[in-house]
């Protein structure tokens, strides 16, 4: 009996693959990125930032995106092709990835970030921080239109 029940899905799942070519549930806007991976999109800002790429920043963003930092300012793209510029981050790791569908062209990839940006006038970005990008679909392309970037405060 319970063989029976388990091939029953095995074919229920097996037929639901073949009539959508892909597993269900999987997101449209993941299978858009080249990578596969909605969450290598906002990797690719963080590299282009690091390796001092603005025009690759300006071209992953929205013309309206808007990004409010750790530091609680709002900055919008400009500001960030700047900071590519200037070198500011000097290195990154990005783990505990999720992605979320919001709307048919629309995706949220929040992150865990540990972050190093050079030191300045305003000091050091905290290093510990939990990151969150809205992506939009703009004709065959996802830009990021909104990040928000929160301080992680271990409490002891």
């Amino acid at each position: 009996m319970m063989r029976r029940w388990l091939g029953m899905v095995l074919i229920g799942w097996v037929a639901a693959i073949s009539a959508n070519g892909q597993v269900v549930g999987s997101s449209p806007l993941q299978r858009m990125t080249p990578e596969g991976h909605a969450g290598e999109s906002s990797r690719a800002v963080l590299e282009a930032q690091k390796t001092r790429d603005p025009e690759a920043v300006k071209n992953l963003l929205t013309a309206d995106f808007t990004m409010v930092g750790s530091d609680g300012r709002v900055y919008d793209r400009d500001e960030l092709m700047d900071a590519a510029r200037e070198g500011r981050l000097k290195s990154y790791q990005i783990y505990d990835v999720k992605i979320m569908d919001v709307g048919e062209d629309v995706i949220l990839v929040s992150y865990n970030l540990i972050v190093t940006e050079a030191e300045g006038d305003n000091g050091l970005a905290p290093r510990y921080q939990r990151v969150t990008d809205l992506w939009v679909k703009q004709g065959e392309q996802l830009r990021l239109k909104f990040e928000q970037s929160s301080a992680v405060r271990h409490i002891d």
